[in-house]
């Protein structure tokens, strides 16, 4: 969106040359460049590009950051909850934040020559909003821009739900840097989402009310490190295994946990090696397969597995066996 407005001016006066040009261009490129044209003359669309950019450069920073290839979930998880707060406070001021958004707007328009103008309204829609409004910007605003910013809301919370809130808040209370801010005695009740879930992956769990006794004496003790102590690598580094079982363990599960759902496409790079222009005609089974063996280069197949599996798989009436073991 960016990109797009940065060069809404040149690209809306290269159509407009195609457009217009009864010679350097052909039939269908004209028809095409006046298709586009149209479509970037609207001034609906240009109300709806502006605010796309502007409601959406909230999450911008966020969304680069969540495809890192290090991402710490805890820091993940505090700039989710600031995005979060800053886009409700967006719709707390929508009045401010509107009357900017329609500024830029109508300076794009003036600049290209579009007025100012809203769709046709009747006394009943069913294809688009209708709410009242006394002029064209609380037009846009009523039916635009609150429902854009309600629906961003609203699909963060829903994206990075309460569930996943509360078993986060519940290790970082196990952080270093959380421990020493709290004043109460820390006990297994406050941890009651995440034992559920990993309660039977600690080593110890009856002894986990004395760890988080000792563990609470530990940094109050040294606050001033405790303070750096701040995500599960750093705290890994401190925290004896021997003496704190289950909390290294609930802290290497927290370190271990996925930020988001994207997956790995690292395979990607190994095609050119293994769909060659002599293998172009492999199915899909065959390509999976052989680029799982690329990847996988540290796993050891045997020639009996193989056999064994085909045998399995393709059942014959010959029995067949490997002549070296008889």
């Amino acid at each position: 969106f960016e990109v797009f407005l940065d060069l809404f001016l040149p690209t809306f006066s290269c159509l407009e040359a195609i457009a217009h040009s009864t010679s350097d261009w052909n039939r269908e490129t004209r028809t095409d460049a006046q298709s586009l044209l149209l479509a970037l003359s609207q001034f609906p669309f240009m109300v709806a590009l502006v605010l796309s950019q502007k409601i959406l450069a909230y999450t911008k920073g966020l969304s680069v950051k969540l495809q890192g290839r290090y991402v710490d979930v805890v820091r993940a998880y505090q700039d989710i909850e600031s995005v979060k707060k800053v886009t409700r406070g967006v719709r707390s001021r929508v009045d401010d934040f509107h009357s900017q958004m329609y500024q830029d707007v109508l300076t794009l328009s003036e600049s290209v020559g579009v007025t100012e103008s809203a769709p046709r309204r009747a006394s009943r829609q069913q294809h688009r909003s209708n709410a009242p409004s006394d002029n064209v910007s609380d037009y846009y605003k009523r039916n635009l821009t609150i429902p854009v910013v309600d629906h961003l809301s609203s699909e963060l919370d829903t994206r990075f739900d309460a569930n996943c809130s509360q078993n986060l808040i519940e290790f970082m209370r196990l952080l270093p840097f959380e421990v020493v801010k709290t004043t109460s005695q820390l006990k297994s009740e406050n941890f009651g989402s995440i034992l559920q879930f990993y309660g039977d992956d600690l080593p110890s769990v009856r002894s986990l009310d004395a760890e988080l006794d000792l563990w609470q004496n530990k940094w109050r003790g040294d606050a001033h490190l405790a303070q750096e102590l701040n995500t599960p690598e750093k705290v890994l580094r401190h925290t004896d295994a021997d003496y704190f079982p289950n909390i290294r363990t609930l802290i290497v599960i927290l370190g271990t946990l996925p930020v988001t759902s994207c997956e790995s496409e690292r395979s990607i790079s190994m095609l050119k090696r293994i769909k060659t222009a002599l293998r172009s005609t492999m199915t899909e089974d065959r390509l999976n397969g052989l680029a799982m063996l690329q990847y996988h280069r540290d796993i050891t197949v045997t020639t009996d597995e193989v056999v064994e599996e085909f045998v399995q798989r393709q059942p014959r009436r010959l029995l067949m066996s490997n002549p070296l073991n008889e």
